[in-house]
């Protein structure tokens, strides 16, 4: 009975005790790193050495894999080519303490002058360039636009009275490195407004300013979770109610703007709120209110060369290569 109760016992001591009692952090340089992960967010790893009571912090952008003691691999990124891989010789760089951040990163190594691209840092250029924007992403969302000027757009005893409006828009972006990135988007807002009643009906007629902006813009990331945008954008706008009839009419100029990014999820998907300044400008034409249509109402003849607008706009980021 004794010999039937130790084998059980036995075997189950060779699974216990067979397992490493530690983790196993493995970078993308296949650097192998062994200790305890004591936290894991979607960002990084907060990671305790075997034989050290300190603590450091690294990040899930240069971590290729972690093995844990329980057998569990999981894996996050992939490894850098063996021709990418620093030999032995080559200098580490690394952090202590309390959330100091671990990059490995390696130093450059001159060999009289000239440096290889394995030693300038490329380490750090990975992980600095994706920490959690994404590579290449859409983005779509909406914005309320408000036009400030000139006058005849929004005076509502001798102009159009169009203040207040709505939009969309669509954009592919890219950011090939840390602190700057580029996008392309296309847009669509209207502003409305109404006409006075005429004498022969009492209903209101609409006078409706369609704008389909395009824009160009550089992205500057001052901090992670900050966004600086500025570039050009052209636009043809239509306006309804005009004799002769106002569509396609060509306009530029410039915009600019400030916002904030949200991360959304482990993806690198983030929500931005951007508040934004837009000037655009063309050769001046002409709008006259249709006295065919309107006889009633009282001449309306607006001269306009350039609108100015500010808008606050919210926008979804959906990453699509990470």
């Amino acid at each position: 009975m004794k010999r039937i109760l130790f084998l059980p016992v036995f075997f189950l001591s060779l699974c216990l005790f067979g397992q490493s009692a530690y983790d196993e952090v493995y970078l993308v340089d296949k650097t192998k790193k062994i200790g305890i992960v004591k936290s894991i967010d979607e960002f990084q790893i907060i990671f305790q050495e075997k034989d050290n009571q300190e603590k450091t912090t690294i990040r899930l952008s240069i971590i290729w894999k972690i093995l844990y003691s329980n057998g569990y691999e999981e894996v996050f990124n992939n490894p850098l080519p063996e021709d990418l891989i620093p030999s032995e010789n080559g200098s580490k760089e690394k952090s202590k303490g309390v959330s100091k951040q671990v990059d490995s990163s390696v130093k450059s190594k001159s060999t009289g002058s000239k440096t290889t691209f394995a030693d300038s840092g490329l380490l750090e250029r990975l992980a600095d360039n994706q920490d959690w924007r994404s590579l290449v992403g859409v983005d779509f969302g909406g914005f309320f636009p408000i036009i400030f000027g000139p006058s005849s757009w929004i005076s509502a005893k001798d102009g159009l009275a169009l203040y207040y409006g709505f939009g969309a828009e669509v954009a592919l972006s890219i950011d090939p490195i840390k602190y700057l990135g580029i996008s392309i988007s296309q847009g669509y807002m209207s502003h409305q407004s109404y006409l006075p009643a005429s004498e022969e009906s009492s209903s209101r007629e609409r006078i409706s300013l369609i704008n389909s902006p395009t824009t160009i813009k550089l992205n500057l990331y001052p901090k992670k979770d900050i966004i600086l945008t500025g570039g050009f954008q052209f636009s043809t706008i239509s306006i309804s109610q005009s004799n002769p009839e106002i569509t396609g009419q060509s306009m530029s100029g410039y915009t600019f703007g400030l916002g904030k990014l949200i991360p959304v999820g482990a993806n690198k998907n983030y929500l931005s709120l951007t508040a934004n300044f837009n000037s655009l400008n063309t050769d001046s034409f002409l709008f006259k209110l249709d006295r065919d249509k309107f006889p009633d109402l009282d001449p309306l003849e607006l001269e306009f060369n350039s609108l100015q607008t500010v808008d606050i706009k919210l926008k979804f980021h959906f990453g699509i290569i990470k």
